[in-house]
């Protein structure tokens, strides 16, 4: 008796059961002629290798290559032509990645590691790009392919692939719905990059550059020239340390331990008992501190913490005092990141010290007013790209959980 394939969600008016077949039987599967790299051009037809799928699958940029027309139509000739609805599929390196053609400019691709599925008017491109996306089929590609040291995702392994679908017409709904969730991404993605880089204009702006003492933007009512401390001259300032990990009675406690990488966090990974605080160097910090990672992958990463806890010795606490505002310091200690990295830590490696960020020279306006504006100014459009950022998470789980129950 054959197995019912049916999905979890299903759009109103569709109830038949979905049909089982491998991925040969429906498409065919293939790669295309050779080029050789010193055939590449500066411009011309738009050549994808496996580096240009997978940018495109991360959003990110990638240097793009070419060959000429008349390559492009002489290798054409002997492998066909891509056309939209088509798939090409990695199938080397990080394997199983899709990209959907999508237009009818020309385009060719690099035999050795992409898979060329001509799925035009077969199958849904849409509805076949994210049926790559899915896990199921993910974990399938990966339990097929990881044999060895080196992966490979073969085209007689492609035709073998198994693939459960409906009619053409769902399949159609089902890829227009993922498309526009996509787009919907996409477009939070942009709005988000816009809010960090408007942000970052602002970081340039607001506070004076160097060697002077006069920002190109401010508030209203603000004419002072600002002054020049040392972050330690307007901040207590102290490190903790690490209790040792072979007394059990130091951890499990109700105390959040924080480390480098947790200064941005609600929750900790670890707990300290109040024995384990009182017999180390681990030193307490309360909500609204300003925390600065010394060591390791954060070194320069600065926050404002958002709950009461014990430190280890890999961050710095700062206490204002004076009157000086804790994000203002925060901000620009986020503004003199790359300065910081750049001027104390060779190729990135190294760490930095307590004496190294106290000694480190801020420009203040003298009117604490000024700086308690500017940072309620940079605290409110962090939450605004704090708020942008949740909703672009939201929007990717919402994704997956449909990938999850409107595919089989």
């Amino acid at each position: 008796m054959r197995d019912n394939y049916f999905p979890s969600i299903r759009f109103h008016g569709f109830n038949e059961d979905w049909n089982k077949y491998n991925l040969g039987e429906l498409i065919e599967i293939t790669s295309a002629s050779r080029v050789r790299k010193d055939e590449w051009t500066k411009s011309g037809v738009r050549f994808f290798r496996s580096s240009d799928v997978i940018a495109n699958f991360k959003g990110m940029k990638n240097i793009p290559a070419f060959i000429s027309y008349s390559l492009y139509e002489e290798l054409s000739k002997k492998s066909g032509i891509v056309q939209p609805g088509d798939l090409l599929v990695t199938g080397g390196g990080s394997i199983g990645i899709p990209y959907l053609v999508e237009d009818e400019r020309p385009l060719y691709f690099k035999d050795a590691d992409l898979l060329w599925f001509k799925s035009a008017n077969k199958v849904d491109g849409y509805f076949l790009y994210y049926y790559f996306v899915t896990s199921q089929l993910i974990k399938y590609i990966s339990s097929i392919t990881h044999v060895g040291t080196i992966s490979h995702y073969t085209i007689e392994q492609s035709k073998e692939t198994p693939i459960i679908l409906p009619e053409l017409i769902e399949q159609n709904k089902i890829g227009e719905f993922f498309r526009k969730l996509d787009d919907s991404i996409t477009l939070q993605q942009q709005e988000l990059t816009i809010l960090k880089q408007t942000k970052q204009g602002f970081l340039q702006k607001m506070f004076p550059k160097e060697g002077e003492l006069t920002p190109e933007i401010r508030f209203s009512g603000f004419i002072e020239s600002w002054k020049h401390s040392k972050i330690g001259e307007i901040t207590d300032s102290y490190s903790g340390g690490t209790p040792s990990a072979t007394n059990k009675s130091y951890y499990g406690g109700s105390i959040p331990f924080i480390r480098s990488a947790e200064i941005n966090a609600e929750s900790t990974e670890l707990f300290l008992t109040e024995i384990g605080l009182n017999n180390s160097s681990a030193k307490f910090v309360e909500k609204g501190d300003i925390l600065y990672a010394l060591y390791g992958a954060t070194s320069g990463e600065v926050g404002i913490s958002k709950i009461n806890g014990a430190i280890n010795q890999a961050i710095l606490a700062m206490k204002p005092k004076l009157g000086n505002n804790s994000n203002f310091i925060m901000q620009w200690l986020k503004r003199q990141k790359h300065s910081i990295i750049s001027t104390y830590l060779q190729g990135g490696q190294g760490n930095l010290s307590g004496s190294i960020v106290k000694d480190l020279v801020i420009p203040v306006p003298q009117n604490i007013k000024e700086q308690l504006v500017i940072g309620n100014f940079f605290n409110q459009l962090d939450e605004v790209i704090a708020l942008h950022k949740q909703e672009l998470e939201a929007l990717q789980q919402t994704k997956k959980a449909f990938l999850q129950k409107m595919f089989v």
